[in-house]
Parts: C-alpha cells; sequence; structure tokens
C-alpha cells in the first residue's frame, strides 16, 4: 500500500513538473497528441523518455469505462523502432484531467507499435 501510495505521490510531482504542452504534429485522425515541453530524457545512444497526452476527440472505452485522454510515460528506442510505457493513465475529462479510469506502470518490453495507431505516430514523431 505505501508503494501504490508514494507512485501516485511522484505520479503527482512528476506531472505537475511537465504541465506545458507542446502540441505535435501530424496527430491522428481521433487524437491530438502532446509532448512535454522541453527536451526528452536522454536514457542512452539511441533512446529518450518523454511524457505525453494523447487528447481523443471523442470518448473513448476501457472495460466498459469511458475516457477522454491519456497520460503517458514512454521510452522510445528509435535505432530499433520500439517503444515501451513507463507509465499510462487513462483520464475521464480531455488533457489528462478528472478523475483516473485506470493506470497501470513499467517499464514494460519493448513493442513494435501497430501500424496506423497513436504508439506508431508518436514513435514517428518522436524518432525523426
Amino acid at each position: 500500500m505505501k508503494s501504490i501510495l508514494l507512485l501516485m505521490a511522484l505520479l503527482g510531482i512528476s506531472v505537475a513538473a511537465h504541465a506545458d504542452w507542446e502540441r505535435m504534429d501530424p496527430g491522428t485522425a481521433d487524437a491530438v497528441l502532446y509532448k512535454g515541453a522541453g527536451n526528452p530524457e536522454r536514457t542512452g545512444p539511441d533512446t529518450v523518455r518523454v511524457w505525453h497526452i494523447v487528447d481523443y476527440t471523442a470518448d473513448q472505452d476501457y472495460e466498459g469505462k469511458p475516457f477522454r485522454s491519456m497520460k503517458l510515460h514512454y521510452e522510445y528506442d528509435c535505432g530499433k523502432r520500439v517503444l515501451r510505457d513507463w507509465l499510462r493513465v487513462l483520464h475521464k475529462d480531455g488533457m489528462g484531467g478528472g478523475l483516473t479510469v485506470y493506470w497501470t506502470h513499467g517499464p514494460w518490453s519493448w513493442v513494435k507499435p501497430e501500424s496506423g495507431s497513436v504508439d506508431e505516430a508518436l514513435l514517428i514523431s518522436m524518432c525523426k
């Protein structure tokens, strides 16, 4: 329980530190993409870690619960063209606002994003 409370406190501090968001172009047909203002955190020769907001134009569904935006902490390996989650939080309202619908933290395994997905759009934009 203490580790969950600590994680939530750190999430609040980390996201507050990234309160300024820069719009990323292009977005996708159903979402506007943002990254935390400033430079990505270099984690290796070809890897960077970045905060994102995915702001959907319409409600999305997660296990019967509607959500409108996601806050993501992703790491990209631009050499291998893969990414992994460090943190994913689904929010009821736009721009990471409102109640938390779901959250998970990693780091998870490296994955190649699906063609046409939000993850692919983020990878392409971050690894130009």
